[in-house]
C-alpha cells in the first residue's frame, strides 16, 4: 500500500470515528434527558406533588415548560432509541479498531 493510500484510509477512519463519537454523545445526552424527565415526574408524584393532567388532549405537568411531556417515550420508542445507541457504539468501536490497525493509538 502506498503512503497516499494509507493517508486516505487514515482520513476515512478518523472521519468515521469522529462522526460515531459525536453520534454517541448526542444519543447518550438524549437518553440522559429522558431518564431525568422520568425521575422528575416520579419524584414529584411520590412527594405528593401535582399529578400530571390532560389539557386539550396533551399531557401537562404544572412545572412543565413543554420539554417534559415531549420527552416521555413509550417502551417501543425507548427500545428503538437504545437500538440506535448500540449501533452507534458499534460504529465507534469499529472505527477505533480501524484507526488502531492503521497505527493510530491513544484514542479517547
Amino acid at each position: 500500500m502506498s503512503d497516499e493510500e494509507k493517508q486516505l484510509q487514515i482520513a476515512a477512519a478518523v472521519t468515521a470515528y469522529q462522526a460515531a463519537k459525536i453520534e454517541c454523545a448526542h444519543i447518550d445526552k438524549k437518553i440522559g434527558q429522558i431518564c431525568q424527565v422520568f425521575r422528575q415526574v416520579g419524584d414529584s408524584m411520590l412527594r405528593g406533588g401535582t399529578e400530571p393532567k390532560l389539557v386539550d388532549g396533551k399531557l401537562h405537568f404544572s412545572y412543565d415548560r413543554g420539554e417534559f411531556a415531549a420527552s416521555l417515550m413509550n417502551e417501543a420508542e425507548f427500545t428503538a432509541l437504545i437500538v440506535v445507541r448500540d449501533a452507534a457504539r458499534k460504529r465507534l468501536s469499529d472505527a477505533k479498531q480501524m484507526m488502531e490497525s492503521l497505527g493510530l493509538g491513544n484514542l479517547s
